[in-house]
């Protein structure tokens, strides 16, 4: 007897319910990726609140960005259309028609639109492209060693470097690493260099008091030569944005992407 059931291939992609972004520039896929870590890291009620008032603020750069927001949280499986977005675009020194380093544009992007406030991304660790030093919130000042093997090792080392002896005094909501120092050395074949990167990431150590500070990667930005893409873990599942296109991956995918291409880190508190 011959079976109704439908067949499937051996190996199939899971239809994604969130939606991706239009790269209406041809050239934004950083910018669609710092979009997509930033917007979906936060709560969705949080994130939706920020985006009426947005809205209602008067300017119409901030009303463009607003309902992208909307559209994105709001659209399921479907392409954002960004074409109003970039049409109001006024972030300084920023060329939509070029390409840029999207670890750049996250910082320029929680500046402009007061995210650190709007949102708790109260602290954030950024190493320097060029010369390894790393500017922390706090005034805090670390050095990234490009022979670390992972991301502790790379606060283990800034955090107990000769520069200072400060320790965290707050716990924020959520902490952007941005580690693109070691993506110099990985694409000199001479000193390629894997970052392991685990979903867990311990501070207690550095807070001020010893006080339990753990953190749970929550996204973060895939480089590979010319072109950069999201990864999200939204309820407990991960999704790739690459521009349009959306699919959701397992977690042993996403941290070996992270560990091998990559480029900022966003963490979320772990209550």
């Amino acid at each position: 007897m011959t079976s109704l059931l439908p067949v499937l291939p051996a190996k199939y992609e899971k239809v994604s319910p969130h939606s991706g972004l239009k790269n209406t520039t041809g050239s934004m896929c950083y910018i669609n990726t710092a979009i997509q870590t930033i917007i979906r890291s936060c709560p969705k009620n949080k994130a939706l609140t920020f985006a009426d008032k947005l809205i209602n603020s008067g300017d119409t750069f901030s009303k463009s960005f607003g309902e992208l927001i909307k559209n994105l949280l709001n659209n399921a499986a479907s392409v954002v259309d960004t074409a109003n977005f970039v049409k109001e675009f006024k972030i300084k020194n920023i060329d939509l028609y070029k390409s840029n380093d999207s670890e750049n544009f996250v910082i320029k992007l929680i500046e402009h639109f007061k995210l650190k406030e709007e949102l708790d991304i109260s602290a954030y660790i950024s190493v320097e492209r060029n010369t390894g030093r790393v500017s922390y919130s706090e005034n805090i000042q670390l050095i990234y060693y490009p022979n670390c093997r992972n991301m502790d090792e790379v606060l283990e080392f800034g955090f107990n470097s000769q520069n200072f002896k400060r320790k965290i005094k707050n716990k924020p909501n959520f902490i952007y690493i941005s580690a693109t120092a070691h993506i110099l050395y990985r694409y000199n074949p001479k000193n390629l260099n894997y970052l392991n990167i685990k979903k867990e990431l311990d501070l207690t150590r550095y807070t001020l008091n010893n006080e339990n500070l753990k953190y749970n990667l929550k996204s973060f930005s895939r480089f590979t030569p010319g072109h950069y893409s999201a990864y999200v873990e939204i309820n407990k599942n991960w999704f790739e944005f690459d521009d349009s296109n959306v699919k959701q991956i397992s977690e042993k995918e996403a941290l070996d992407v992270a560990s091998k291409n990559g480029c900022y880190f966003i963490y979320e508190i772990k209550n």
